[in-house]
């Protein structure tokens, strides 16, 4: 199995920043351009079909009405959008991003869907919930339940309730209540480099499926271990143990303590 790539992660942080450009002429102009200089190549365009607001008290600016925002390549639609921010000398820079009401963001071939989503500058975090959420890449669909949350600093992603990661090459799958899944940056593109499951365990593969407590993904090796009463089940047969070993690449699988 190939290490799954995508510049999913890394863009929306990119375009979460550039949203902090709403605001209505001319602070509009003035937070455009500061932050351009982040990619002076590619223009920022932002439209609200109800209301855009400047809270000087609070320091936000909120749009509401099917709320789109564009940036070269990446596209955030909402039907609210707020951006916190703090003026440092004297200009504002965006801390928190939160976008509500039919969240998606597009990038490329690349997207990420959910009822809501909230950016945190300071610390690059990103988490998408309450709902069912899909992040979809040219290789994998990522889909929870309950939520998705992104640490870009530390290169790791989360994913909770029913969550369920799948390779669209051949369909093969790994589910459970929570995926922790860790990144490896290669060529500017963030590639899936391992996946830990906990909670309900279930691989599908290759016409095979098993099911334990936990499980750990090497996606380069291609090689998922299985722990916490395994039971193995191919066609009819159908075999339990303790733990056991599926290498998704190979096809081959190994009981332990059968």
């Amino acid at each position: 199995m190939k290490r799954f790539q995508t510049q999913l992660p890394g863009r929306l942080l990119a375009l979460a920043i550039c949203t902090g450009a709403v605001a209505p002429s001319p602070a509009r102009a003035q937070m455009e351009q500061q932050f351009l200089s982040l990619n002076p190549t590619e223009s920022i365009s932002i439209h609200a079909s109800e209301t855009v607001e400047w809270l000087q008290d609070k320091k936000e600016y909120v749009a509401r009405g099917q709320v789109r925002v564009r940036k070269g390549q990446s596209a955030l639609h909402a039907e609210e959008l707020r951006a916190r921010y703090s003026v440092v000398n004297g200009k504002p820079q965006v801390k928190t991003l939160q976008a509500s009401g039919g969240v998606l963001i597009r990038d490329g071939q690349s997207e990420a869907q959910g009822p809501s989503a909230i950016y945190e500058a300071d610390t690059a975090y990103f988490r998408m919930d309450g709902g069912p959420v899909r992040l979809q890449t040219p290789e994998f669909v990522l889909t929870a339940n309950r939520a998705v949350e992104f640490w870009s600093q530390a290169r790791k992603a989360s994913a909770t309730g029913g969550a369920v990661v799948t390779r669209k090459a051949d369909g093969s799958r790994l589910s459970s209540e929570r995926l922790d899944l860790r990144f490896v940056v290669r060529n500017g593109k963030y590639a899936l480099e391992s996946v830990k499951a906990s909670g309900g365990v279930q691989v599908q593969a290759q016409g095979k499926s098993a099911k334990g407590g936990q499980a750990a993904y090497d996606v380069e090796s291609g090689e998922v271990s299985l722990q916490d009463n395994v039971v193995l089940q191919q066609g009819n047969s159908r075999l339990q143990g303790s733990d056991a070993t599926l290498n998704l690449k190979e096809g081959v699988s190994r009981l332990k303590n059968a």
